[in-house]
């Protein structure tokens, strides 16, 4: 969901989502931590930024990002599944408790118990698309680099054949 507020300039600037990857991935580490598990995250920011800054020029940096892309991409993948299992986990939780739940008589600690399993189900699921959108443009930016680099080197070939 994104939601704009007007700006000093009169331009419309999208402001702070509780969805954006950053702030879901760490209430996720936080359900995490509960089961000492921790996902990293490190050097994320600073890949994005150094793909959005490259040069065409500058092969020695598309090739670092190329390869940091391709790891990346393949850290996510990883990621994805590791939360695509434990989503399922809190949804199994979630029915199993729901199978023990009488409702005949009433009994709160079990009910919020119940929510609690689904609400993190939910944002585990949430937080698995924004995976999967995240390994996609990590996929994407590699193959971007791979073309500049090649670029650049034939570039390079036919410029010194000269």
């Amino acid at each position: 969901m994104k939601t704009y507020k007007e700006g000093s300039s009169g331009r419309k600037k999208k402001s702070q989502s509780p969805l954006r990857f950053e702030d879901m991935a760490k209430k996720i580490n936080f359900y995490l931590k509960e089961e000492n598990l921790n996902l990293n995250f490190k050097g994320y920011k600073e890949v994005v930024m150094r793909y959005f800054r490259l040069q065409d020029h500058d092969l020695y940096e598309i090739f670092q990002v190329m390869t940091e892309c391709n790891l990346w991409s393949n850290y996510m993948s990883d990621v994805e599944n590791f939360i695509q299992a434990k989503t399922l986990d809190y949804q199994m939780e979630a029915d199993r408790l729901n199978a023990y739940f009488d409702k005949k008589v009433p009994n709160e600690e079990l009910e919020l118990e119940i929510k609690k399993a689904k609400w993190k189900a939910k944002e585990f699921t949430i937080f698995q698309k924004q995976v999967i959108a995240q390994k996609v443009f990590f996929e994407k930016s590699f193959w971007h680099c791979y073309k500049l680099y090649g670029k650049g080197i034939n570039t390079m070939t036919y410029k010194t054949m000269d």
